[in-house]
């Protein structure tokens, strides 16, 4: 029974091998054989029991898609010193047992993104030596892929020489370095990160203040127009106050001033409209309020929400004066929770101080702050019946709106000051911090390569010494 078959002739019959269906090995080096998909379709479809096929020099530019589907149990395939100058790794996916590939010495273009299919398991070598090499990671990623599956690459890589790009022609395919390009990689992606993640903190802790400013030139326009309109006003006064203060204000502030007294005031969690933002409630009732009262105690100054409206209610400070604000000490606020705003607006604002051994001053001093009510309402009525038109009255309209302007003008470009100072502040001590720990990132990645080299070579010297007992053995 003829199992192993070699000859140089060119194979004139096509159905010359026809009946060796229990061929095991076939070498046509050096034939000029017929590359039609037709002709070698005919010429292999016998030999289904072939293992080995050496196709050396026959003169191919190009693999027939067609034959290794004939093939099945085909382990050892040979094309080397043709001209073939593409590979196609699907055509090899038909036999399940090949173990070694020789693609030597041919005009194989390996651009880099070259990839062996998962259906090729079985392959234990491979030689595609003396060919065209693109140099880059990919293609060194790819040898390394190979390795880590346990295939042999033979003469590698003396025999691997690059063809381009031009900088690495003529070198070898390990002379390629990609550990730098991976550390800028990684070390962009860390910074990317880092940075998101600094602005982001950056703006979540100066949230209220950048709300604050987007307020100030909303709300400009609107104030103008109402100052144009002459719209009256709906709330006597605007209550600033936080939760833990709620009970004092229920229990002896509204009942004197609204039971007692006829005011009316503006309580978030009784007037403020449903649907709406809070921040969009909080600016329009403050502009509905003739007076904003502030109720300090230090679970105020704690509060965010608080301090929010405190900014809001600097504003109004700035626009029409210390008469437009009424503070009230409940408790002493610690020094570390007073900022410079609420400082100020204590400072000048009209105040009055609660004492349960002295209500009767106290009630005084906040119905004294509230007695302008008649009179404002009586200077707006007189304003309306006077003629508008007068030239002296237009001027100090006029004069009156470019001061309030420019003061609040003045107070927004101070506060956008102050706040990018602070952030380029934290950035930069951000940035410094970021920076410590890049360096040590970069010593304790270099330590882990150590060690996994050092690893590496312990492992290598293992299993040369168990292949030369193996060998002994």
């Amino acid at each position: 029974m003829l199992q192993n078959l070699s000859f140089r002739v060119v194979p004139t019959d096509l159905e010359i091998f026809k009946g060796l269906q229990h061929l095991r090995s076939l070498d046509l080096s050096y034939s000029d054989l017929p590359f039609s998909p037709m002709a070698s379709e005919i010429l292999f479809k016998s030999l289904s029991n072939l293992t080995k096929l050496t196709l050396q020099n026959v003169g191919w530019k190009n693999m027939p898609y067609n034959i290794f589907h004939m093939l099945p149990y085909l382990e050892t395939l040979d094309l080397s010193n043709n001209e073939i100058n593409y590979l196609n790794w699907s055509h090899f996916r038909y036999p399940k047992y090949l173990k070694e590939i020789n693609l030597s010495n041919n005009r194989i273009f390996l651009d880099g993104k070259i990839t062996i299919p998962s259906s090729i398991l079985s392959l234990k070598s491979l030689d595609i030596s003396n060919n065209s090499i693109y140099c880059t990671c990919d293609s060194l990623l790819f040898f390394e892929e190979l390795a880590l599956h346990n295939v042999t690459i033979k003469h590698h890589p003396e025999a691997y020489i690059c063809t381009s790009p031009i900088n690495m022609s003529g070198k070898s395919i390990a002379d390629v370095q990609c550990k730098q390009q991976l550390e800028i990689i990684v070390y962009t992606i860390i910074m990317t990160v880092l940075f998101v993640s600094a602005f982001a903190i950056i703006a979540h802790k100066y949230r209220y203040r950048i709300r604050y400013l987007i307020h100030i030139s909303r709300s400009r326009r609107s104030w103008k127009i109402r100052k144009q309109t002459a719209q009256p006003l709906v709330f006597d006064g605007f209550v600033i106050y936080s939760e833990p203060d709620k009970n004092w204000l229920y229990n002896n502030l509204l009942p004197f001033l609204e039971k007692q007294h006829g005011y009316k005031l503006c309580i978030h969690d009784r007037d403020f409209q449903y649907g709406r933002l809070i921040v969009d409630n909080i600016v329009e009732n403050m502009k509905n309020s003739r007076k904003i009262v502030l109720i300090l105690s230090e679970s105020f100054a704690e509060s965010k929400w608080c301090q929010f409206e405190v900014l809001l209610a600097h504003e109004r400070f700035l626009e029409q004066g210390p008469d437009s604000l009424i503070s009230i000490k409940l408790e002493e606020i610690t020094s570390f929770l007073m900022t410079n705003t609420l400082e100020t607006l204590i400072k000048f604002a009209t105040h009055a101080v609660w004492s349960d051994h002295n209500k009767e001053e106290f009630y005084v001093r906040i119905l004294d702050c509230f007695q302008e009510k008649k009179d404002f309402f009586d200077r707006n009525n007189s304003s309306r019946s006077q003629p508008q038109n007068s030239p002296s009255h237009a001027k100090k309209t006029k004069e009156e709106e470019k001061s309030n302007m420019n003061v609040s003008e003045k107070f927004e470009q101070n506060e956008i000051r102050c706040m990018l100072f602070k952030i380029c502040s934290s950035v930069n001590h951000m940035s410094e911090t970021l920076y410590k720990r890049m360096d040590a990132l970069e010593e304790s990645v270099k330590g882990d390569i150590t060690f996994l080299k050092n690893k590496v070579r312990k492992l290598e010297t293992s299993i040369a010494s168990l292949q030369g007992n193996i060998s002994d053995s």
